[in-house]
């Protein structure tokens, strides 16, 4: 059997490893969460535009929106300012850019 000063001192630091190991457990899940332009650059890249119904389409602009709206100013000014982006932004790019969009997708613009 152990002393009590022993068990106390084991106790200890059992919990200070749980403690460290909960909160760089929950740095880490902050950091996988957190949206960056690099990120919606392979999110746009993987959409196919072409095989969306309008509805979809509806939905993949309201994340992206999402997701832009959760930069930083400074992370979206420079998205703003990406070439990447500039060809999703509202204004630059007319139904006609987009191949096989629908009527209804039309009439919005």
């Amino acid at each position: 059997m152990r002393s009590p000063r022993q068990r106390l001192l084991l106790g200890v630091t059992l919990g200070l490893a749980l403690a460290w190991a909960a909160a760089l457990g929950g740095f880490a899940l902050s950091r996988s969460l957190k949206v960056t332009p690099e990120r919606i650059q392979r999110y746009l890249g993987s959409i196919v535009w072409n095989q969306l119904t309008p509805a979809e389409r509806d939905s993949v602009i309201r994340r992206v929106a999402t997701m832009l709206n959760r930069l930083s100013p400074d992370e979206r000014r420079t998205a703003r300012m990406d070439a990447a982006f500039r060809q999703f932004q509202p204004g630059k790019q007319t139904p006609t850019d987009l191949p096989n969009c629908h009527r209804s997708c039309r009439r919005r613009w």
